[in-house]
């Protein structure tokens, strides 16, 4: 799964090399709890609409200089939608 198959998310190069880089480190599970502050409560097009909207907060945070942005949060979260994307099972 590469990210260009995540539609309509244009951001900086290096956030995708980075999250590019941890995927597959940390196991999904991990990921989804620390993006999304607990463990996920949906499924399938669900969860992928909660980190889709989550991460488009962190980007709005992110054009907006916002001193409680978090990169390596918002890392977690393109590199848990990547991963998720990737899977052929359900969650």
């Amino acid at each position: 799964m590469h990210h260009q198959d995540i539609p309509t998310l244009r951001r900086p190069k290096i956030l995708w090399r980075a999250a590019r880089a941890g995927v597959g480190k940390l196991p999904l599970d991990v990921l989804l709890t620390r993006v999304l502050g607990g463990a996920p409560t949906e499924n399938g097009a669900k969860l992928r609409a909660t980190l889709l909207e989550r991460e488009s907060q962190w980007e709005l945070e992110r054009k907006q200089k916002r001193p409680d942005y978090s990169p390596s949060g918002h890392v977690l979260c393109l590199i848990a939608l990547i991963s998720l994307m990737g899977r052929q099972d359900p969650i």
